[in-house]
């Protein structure tokens, strides 16, 4: 399973739109504790990286508030597991309406 899929089974709909508007500093399940996020980072660290590159593509640079991280590896794997999370569920709520429904 890739990072994507696991993000979009783990977490409902609901929890998907509250991450897009709040983001998962705001204390997401299973995403508070650095021992958590750095396992699910060991776990899908080429599709997390994969989706900083895509971001990379779309503005033109790389997030910068994970890449500021560089110097501490918990805190980077927390920062970017928190920015593809975030990534993905903005992906989700642009794709789907209100009720779940995909968006034609």
């Amino acid at each position: 399973m890739n990072f994507r899929k696991y993000i979009l089974t783990e977490y409902t709909p609901e929890e998907l739109r509250e991450i897009a508007r709040c983001g998962c500093e705001m204390g997401v399940r299973d995403l508070i504790y650095y021992t958590d996020t750095t396992k699910l980072y060991g776990e899908y660290c080429g599709d997390i990286h994969a989706i900083m590159g895509e971001y990379m593509d779309e503005t033109g640079e790389w997030p910068l508030h994970v890449c500021d991280k560089l110097g501490d590896f918990t805190q980077f794997a927390n920062y970017a597991v928190w920015f593809a999370v975030e990534y993905v569920a903005h992906e989700y709520c642009n794709q789907h309406d209100e009720n779940g429904e995909r968006i034609k």
